[in-house]
């Protein structure tokens, strides 16, 4: 019985999902959703929906110390490593340096905001997705920042190395899904400050800007549903039986081996403590 309430209580977190995206690719079919929509979806989702997602996400975090850095260390450690180990895997996997960034952020990369953030809700409730969104300040600008670096290491450049470690930082900076945590987080240490300083928080967004921070929150919450649906749409088939190679070594990766390594870790880290004391006593 245990079992079956565990199956279906992952079946009705991620079935909602999968419909989503499925919704958006037979709209897509169906010509709801056209080519121009899906592009103008994506910059519309990407440049605005995420970054008020994020930013609310952060800013809603209490404080400071509520950030869980054992999970936050752990969690960008098992990217990190991913990455590396990716790097290795998508050389090895093709010849063709512009697939290879496209493989390597298949190993290291996840929907983490878009899909992350609701499943965490979905599983866990209010608790896990105050987990998640705490994560999401860490997590999100690294992967922002190592997705820039996988495309940008393959791609030949005629220009010399300083001046692309330049266009690299550059595209970091100017990205809206980091310039969105940081935002977050300004405003986080700002409130920290104001505590510090005069013993209670003089202004906060929510309450001393509720029309503004109320509009934002309006936007993430509709952030879920349009990025998925645009997810969806965005489905192509037709390149599948010429690029087979690359999509089982990405699939392989993204479906088994960094799940493996990233809960894997997590979960002998969690048992080493307990077999330790139990053999020792």
């Amino acid at each position: 019985m245990a079992l079956f309430q565990i199956f279906m209580t992952a079946l009705n977190a991620v079935v909602p999902i999968i419909l989503l995206i499925a919704l958006g690719y037979l709209l897509r079919q169906k010509g709801f959703l056209t080519d121009g929509f899906l592009q103008v979806g994506n910059k519309l989702v990407f440049k605005l929906m995420l970054p008020c997602m994020l930013f609310v996400n952060v800013y809603s975090i209490p404080s400071l110390a509520d950030i869980r850095w054992d999970i936050t260390v752990y969690s960008s450690a098992a990217i990190a490593l991913i990455f590396c180990l990716g790097l290795f895997s998508a050389i090895r996997v093709t010849p063709v340096p512009q697939r290879r960034g496209v493989i390597l952020q298949c190993c290291f990369r996840s929907n983490f905001v878009i899909i992350g953030l609701p499943l965490a809700a979905s599983l866990g409730g209010s608790e896990a997705e105050a987990v998640a969104a705490v994560l999401s300040a860490v997590t999100v600008p690294l992967f922002n920042v190592l997705a820039v670096i996988a495309l940008s290491i393959f791609v030949e450049r005629k220009a010399s190395p300083a001046q692309t470690a330049k266009h690299v930082l550059h595209d970091i900076c100017v990205n809206p899904l980091i310039i969105a945590v940081a935002l977050g987080l300004g405003c986080l240490t700002v409130r920290w400050l104001q505590a510090r300083l005069f013993h209670h928080v003089i202004f906060r967004l929510d309450t001393q800007a509720a029309f503004l921070f109320d509009a934002l929150i309006t936007l993430k919450n509709g952030t879920t549903p349009v990025a998925l649906m645009v997810l969806g749409g965005q489905f192509t088939f037709s390149a599948v039986r010429e690029l087979k190679k690359e999509i089982i070594a990405a699939t392989l990766w993204r479906v088994i081996l960094s799940p493996i390594i990233g809960i894997g870790g997590a979960v002998a880290l969690l048992i080493v403590p307990v077999v330790r004391k139990a053999l020792h006593k």
